[in-house]
């Protein structure tokens, strides 16, 4: 699997949207929505203003379709990690994902230098039902993100070290994630497809009129949004390490309500109580994984 899935550049200048797909790489729906979308506007022309360039995150990863090999490449972009990646010489490098990490810094360096520029990482869950959207601290990704109606979860940064948008926020760039679904589910690849239309149109790339059915895009994720508060904050984050062999109960959803002293889970010491009444989000079904569950409110 290629770096770069594909580039489109427009016919007039504009802002330069980067899409990164399959940063965990049992998440390849991101990488088939990008690759829908340069697609149709290659084969329509589309003479968008400024350019989409779409890359993949942990190629090692998705060619095995695991989430990661040896460290979550998602949470290895914090200060002390990425300098010492950007200084090492690649064969110093002992890892698969610093390897991955120096690629990618290379590029977001590189692509960094330019005035209006949005980074949008895409993501998929383990679990089912709902997407959302988080940003970083920059007020433009902020806003672009209200144009997407799904809601906005705030303060991600403040809880998870390391993501992307640590990443974003260091470039000084506009950064936000999308996450659209189930792993397996296909309407995940949808929604992540209908979402990076929205984005384009939010961002100025390209108008209404230039998207393909974009009242079906927009009330696709009206639809998985429907019902759900527009704003929420993370309340608890329940951390694991493989030792605890966490395991989470069956049929939890993206969303779904929950109140304190609920049973969610199991490890080697018992049963895992919620700790307050909420809404859980990603409860951890799958193998590899930091975080077993969180619990989010309405804000």
């Amino acid at each position: 699997m290629k770096r770069i899935i594909g580039r489109y550049i427009g016919s007039k200048p504009g802002n330069r949207v980067v899409c990164i797909g399959g940063i965990h790489g049992n998440e390849p729906a991101g990488v088939t929505a990008l690759q829908n979308v340069l697609s149709y506007l290659s084969e329509h022309k589309i003479e968008m203003e400024g350019e989409l360039i779409a890359i993949t995150g942990n190629q090692a990863a998705l060619n095995k379709k695991q989430r990661y090999l040896h460290f979550d490449l998602n949470r290895l972009w914090h200060e002390e990690q990425m300098n010492y990646v950007r200084h090492a010489l690649f064969e110093e490098l002992k890892y698969s994902e610093e390897k991955e990490q120096k690629e990618l810094l290379r590029l977001f360096d590189f692509l960094a230098v330019k005035e209006g520029i949005l980074f949008v990482d895409l993501h998929t869950t383990s679990a089912k039902g709902g997407a959302f959207t988080f940003t970083s601290f920059n007020p433009i990704a902020k806003d672009i993100a209200t144009k997407l109606p799904v809601p906005i979860l705030q303060k991600e940064t403040s809880v998870l070290s390391g993501t992307t948008l640590h990443l974003f926020n260091d470039l000084d760039c506009c950064g936000l994630a999308f996450e659209g679904g189930q792993h397996d589910d296909p309407s995940s690849i949808a929604n992540i497809e209908s979402a990076i239309w929205l984005i384009l149109e939010a961002t100025g790339n390209v108008t209404k009129d230039q998207i393909p059915n974009y009242n079906e895009h927009y009330q696709r994720l009206v639809a998985v949004g429907k019902n759900l508060p527009p704003k929420l904050e993370i309340t608890y984050c329940h951390a694991i390490i493989p030792e605890d062999k966490f395991e989470m109960l069956d049929g939890f959803k993206n969303f779904e309500p929950v109140v304190q002293g609920q049973v969610l889970a199991k490890d080697k010491n018992g049963e895992i109580l919620s700790p307050s009444n909420g809404l859980l989000l990603m409860p951890l079904y799958q193998k590899l994984g930091e975080e077993g569950f969180y619990i989010i409110k309405s804000v």
